[in-house]
């Protein structure tokens, strides 16, 4: 065991110190999410930070889509210990600066032309989600992990292909997330032949049910906002609901009010799985019924920032005491974005009634494991 700052307040839950967790599951993660965009779809940075307490590796990457036309990311990974108190890979940081407010985030200087100094501002009170993500499959735990969203806007800065654009709240929503648990690791999905470290190899291959369809929904209006998670069959069969809460700003008396149901008809590219409109009639426990439409604006592509692999590294992978590197992407080449299908986050306009919102999409396809939560 070791000391960190951590281990000064009096909020130890384990018989440890901070620098451990209560299992010795490798696949124990922490992870932060921050996305933000304009409303006109020209900028989007996301950005993604992982500790892996378990495997001491801490990774990060932070990406900028600018005009729908090209994406610049910059990856990073370190060794976790001894610094394990601090959010900050390579040039990446992730800094609390008021516990659910204010958070800021940097790209400093480095190698591949893009940069940001970015404060997220939040508007709307946090939301757990519910219930807990728990999977088992073949009897083996292999996610158990709680989530919370919040939603706000973003201000500061961004440089990109040696412009500089200044970001007003006004104009730039923004969305993040903290998890932590057990979580499968995108670092089993490398052929063990590309991975990297003393990384356990020779498992089962896992257990496939059919190909299934989830989808993570945000969405910001002026006063008031809603996230869900849904996983369904390709026919359109419920899986899984998770998350999902309609919420209100700060101050605001109303307390957040859990989704029951959704229903929604896709019109989405077949062949890329590209999400080209939606139409979704949400239900919350109070019985009132909310119809959104949805109209894409822009898209970050997640693949490579280490979402099941691109080029040798997927997150929570041990790449040495400190790697760096970036890409740049051609959006416009039709051949790339069909290796980059995945995940990815999609800013989206959204309407209701006469309500206009922002937030994102985050589609995936792929197989159903043996069990969802409900």
């Amino acid at each position: 065991m070791s000391l960190t700052n951590f281990d000064e307040y009096l909020c130890h839950q384990i018989v440890s110190t901070f620098d451990q967790v209560d299992t010795s599951d490798r696949q124990w993660t922490e992870r932060a999410s921050f996305i933000a965009h304009d409303t006109s779809g020209k900028i989007m940075i996301d950005a993604n930070f992982g500790k892996y307490t378990n495997r001491n590796v801490m990774d990060a990457f932070g990406g900028v889509v600018i005009d729908g036309v090209r994406q610049h990311i910059v990856r990073a990974s370190r060794e976790l210990r001894s610094d394990i108190d601090s959010l900050r890979v390579g040039p990446l940081s992730y800094e609390v600066l008021e516990p659910f407010k204010r958070i800021r985030l940097r790209l400093d200087e480095n190698d591949y032309g893009i940069g940001y100094d970015v404060e997220f501002e939040a508007t709307m009170v946090p939301v757990e989600e519910l219930p807990l993500m728990y999977q088992r499959e073949r009897g083996v735990l292999v996610n158990h992990m709680c989530r919370y969203y919040q939603l706000g806007r973003a201000s500061g800065w961004v440089t990109v292909e040696g412009r500089r654009y200044d970001l007003h709240r006004d104009k730039f929503y923004a969305q993040r997330d903290r998890s932590w648990g057990i979580r499968k690791s995108t670092a089993e999905f490398l052929p063990p032949k590309k991975k990297g470290g003393d990384i356990v190899q020779g498992f089962q291959p896992e257990e496939k049910r059919g190909n299934f369809y989830i989808h993570v929904v945000i969405a910001q209006f002026k006063d008031w906002g809603l996230n869900y998670t849904v996983a369904e069959t390709l026919d359109g069969q419920l899986v899984g609901l998770v998350g999902s809460w309609v919420v209100y700003p700060f101050g605001d008396a109303r307390q957040p009010v859990k989704i029951v149901d959704i229903k929604h008809e896709w019109d989405f590219n077949p062949a890329t799985y590209k999400v080209k409109s939606c139409r979704a009639i949400i239900t919350t426990a109070d019985g009132v019924k909310r119809e959104m439409s949805f109209r894409p604006l822009t898209v970050h592509y997640l693949r490579p920032g280490g979402y099941f692999g691109w080029q040798d590294w997927v997150q929570g992978q041990w790449m040495g005491s400190n790697w760096v590197d970036g890409l740049t992407l051609d959006l416009t080449d039709e051949e790339l974005l069909k290796k980059l299908h995945g995940v990815d986050d999609t800013a989206c306009e959204y309407r209701c009634g006469d309500d206009v919102g922002y937030g994102i999409i985050e589609p995936f396809v792929g197989w159903a494991p043996a069990e969802l939560p409900r």
